[in-house]
């Protein structure tokens, strides 16, 4: 399966179910357990603070959200935290709208 069908078979899908794509094969994710929950969300912040402290405001800590991999379309894997360029970024820093265009999917709307 390819990102595109896995992306359709979402939309067929419960919203309260957990899905991601590894090696072209659809996965249903178990809820997380408390634990999990709960270290998934000290890492979040421990993050951000860390990114805050560096003055890093054109990154984001992000849960919940699909990561594509561009030129790998069978695999879209949803971590517990990721960092990624945030929308302010792209406006005031090329670069990392460079980057964020070259290495992730869809393009951020220009503004």
């Amino acid at each position: 399966m390819q990102a595109g069908e896995f992306l359709r078979f979402l939309k067929s899908r419960p919203k309260e179910e957990r899905w991601q794509l590894v090696e072209g094969l659809a996965i249903r994710m178990n809820p997380p357990r408390m634990r999990h929950q709960q270290i998934s969300l000290n890492l979040r912040d421990l993050l951000k603070d860390a990114l805050e402290r560096q003055g890093r405001r054109d990154l984001l800590v992000m849960t919940e959200i699909g990561v594509r991999v561009r030129g790998v379309s069978n695999f879209l894997p949803r971590p517990d935290v990721v960092v990624v360029p945030g929308i302010v970024a792209t406006k005031f820093m090329p670069s990392v709208s460079t980057w964020w265009q070259k290495y992730c999917r869809p393009p951020i709307p220009k503004v």
